[in-house]
């Protein structure tokens, strides 16, 4: 019984190290893309709430989620109004 299970777990052993090794060889996903406008921890927490309610549909895309927010402005809560505003005008998107 015992020289079945110590079978067992070599086999298993085996097949992990060999599976592995493979694995590491496989390519690699790349790294998920910079952030393209510089969000900044207080425009996601000003407006990411604003962001999920009017906007979600076009997660992630980052050009459409700027686009979305700008044509939702007039909708934004009070909290997001003004900072994605100096947001827009720090990076001179206004």
């Amino acid at each position: 019984m015992n020289l079945r299970i110590a079978a067992a777990a070599s086999i298993t052993i085996c097949g992990v190290m060999s599976g592995g090794s493979a694995w590491a060889s496989e390519p690699r996903l790349s790294p998920p893309p910079a952030n393209k406008y510089q969000i900044t921890a207080e425009e996601q927490s000003a407006c990411g709430t604003d962001a999920a309610t009017f906007c979600s549909a076009v997660y992630p895309d980052e050009d459409k989620m700027l686009a979305c927010m700008k044509l939702n402005r007039s909708s934004l809560s009070a909290a997001c109004r003004p900072v994605f505003d100096m947001g827009m005008r720090r990076r001179h998107l206004n």
